[in-house]
């Protein structure tokens, strides 16, 4: 059996790894390198195919479509019930006392409004949607807002309202609300 045929004399890469050019004699391979720019091979350039990129970019906007349309917007709103009998309109909530104000379970009087989890010894505004038709008799507008907070403050704001008259709002008072605030409304009622 004879042995492979060696390769002639001549400039290899070097079969150690690195970068450079050696010098192969026939037989053995000698200590000469070249850095010379003829003999270095470049490191190849890693492309990427178009149809990868393509793939990628359709797997990156699938999952953002996903993420969208699950997370979704809140719950929406209970559709309006209809009236089917007439019932007389008050020109104005009827007058409250401080101490009635604070403790109800929807809001009929201006305040910051504690929200409860509605155990039995709960007094204070229940989770829910609740809904007003608007500013009070004599006002241009009124404002609510959704508190994760004690005090009206913009760091405690998670969501606020401004009405103007004819127009109304449903406002749904979740769990993880500290409070709920309302000035210059008609009483809220609650809806869902």
């Amino acid at each position: 059996m004879t042995d492979a045929p060696k390769p002639s004399a001549g400039w290899y890469p070097d079969p150690s790894g690195s970068p450079r050019q050696r010098y192969f004699d026939g037989s053995n391979w000698t200590d000469n390198y070249s850095d010379d720019a003829k003999w270095v091979t470049p490191p190849e350039e890693r492309k990427i195919p178009p149809w990868q990129i393509f793939v990628a970019s359709g797997g990156i906007v699938a999952v953002a479509v996903a993420m969208v349309s699950v997370a979704g917007p809140d719950r929406r709103p209970p559709a309006p019930t209809r009236i089917t009998e007439a019932v007389p309109v008050n020109a104005g909530p009827k007058t409250i006392s401080p101490s009635e104000c604070k403790v109800q379970a929807v809001p009929k009087c201006d305040g910051v409004f504690r929200v409860t989890d509605g155990g039995a010894l709960s007094t204070g505004l229940l989770t829910g949607w609740i809904r007003t038709e608007g500013p009070l008799p004599g006002r241009s507008s009124c404002y609510w807002s959704r508190l994760s907070g004690p005090d009206e403050t913009i760091n405690n704001t998670l969501a606020t309202g401004r009405l103007t008259e004819g127009q109304s709002a449903t406002v749904e008072i979740k769990p993880g609300d500290y409070a709920f605030a309302t000035h210059g409304c008609l009483p809220w009622q609650k809806v869902g």
